[in-house]
């Protein structure tokens, strides 16, 4: 999230300046929300000079995690080869992939 919110940091600016705006509404889904909420945490104050980004929406955006990745740490999920996750102690989920 880091690296995304830096790159925000450089592409909201050139945005508002391209466009001749001196403020934005950003809009994001999924992990982009958190991206988002991170720059805005770590880089755009309140009193901005350069614009001011006046909301941010997020759609689908895990703010509170993600059961699937809880679900690879809690189960020690490694990954394989071909890009696949094994999930031990999910015998079920691993029977419904294709035979290899």
């Amino acid at each position: 999230m880091a690296d995304n919110a830096d790159d925000l940091r450089v592409e909201l600016p050139r945005l508002a300046t391209q466009y001749g705006v001196d403020s934005l509404h950003v809009v994001c889904h999924s992990k982009g929300g958190l991206d988002a909420k991170s720059y805005l945490e770590r880089f755009h104050p309140a009193n901005s000079a350069q614009f001011k980004v006046l909301s941010l929406t997020t759609i689908g955006t895990p703010h509170a995690g993600s059961v699937l990745a809880d679900m690879c740490v809690e189960r020690n999920a490694q990954i394989t080869q071909g890009g696949t996750v094994e999930f031990q102690g999910f015998p079920w989920f691993t029977g419904v992939r294709p035979n290899r």
